[in-house]
């Protein structure tokens, strides 16, 4: 093989290693089925999520996991793309769902999200966590809802030693 193509692969495999390890979650899947301006439309969601979407050899990303040096990931195969998130974790594992609902021959292979492995089981659930700002709304609203008795409570203490 041409020493200029091992250069730019094994180049190729190091930029992609660098984006995997300070990605925020990754997610591999099978692009098979999607059209060209459907995987235009995709990057343009993820754009506005702070993702990216990367289509390469399967031996490129294997490599660039294994540098990545992340642990137990399984070897990806067949026609894949990898989805980097940089900004909101879910918001990429919701637009795939999206489109594997749509489109039967678009698979989920395997994901990465806080450092744990999501697996192809696993990928339904993680797809329909509330985002951020939702689990932040859950939150404040259990807060208030405590906060909100405790006042009534005192109030009521209140008018009963008026009285």
């Amino acid at each position: 093989m041409n020493k200029n193509i091992i250069a730019q692969k094994e180049k190729s495999v190091s930029e992609l290693a660098k984006v995997i390890s300070s990605s925020k979650s990754l997610l591999f899947f099978d692009y098979l089925g999607l059209t060209g301006a459907k995987i235009t439309l995709l990057r343009k969601k993820l754009h506005k999520f702070n993702a990216k979407m990367y289509i390469n050899k399967n031996n490129i990303f294997n490599r660039a996991v294994k540098a990545a040096n992340i642990s137990n990931f399984p070897d990806i195969s067949g026609l894949s793309a990898l989805i980097i998130a940089n900004g909101d974790e879910i918001a990429p594992f919701k637009e795939l769902y999206e489109i594997t609902k749509e489109s039967k021959t678009v698979k989920f292979k395997a994901g990465l999200l806080e450092n744990n492995i999501v697996k192809e089981s696993e990928f339904a659930a993680t797809a329909n966590l509330p985002d951020r700002n939702a689990l932040y709304s859950m939150l404040l609203s259990c807060l208030q809802g405590n906060i909100r008795n405790l006042a009534c409570g005192i109030q009521a203490v209140g008018e009963q030693k008026q009285q």
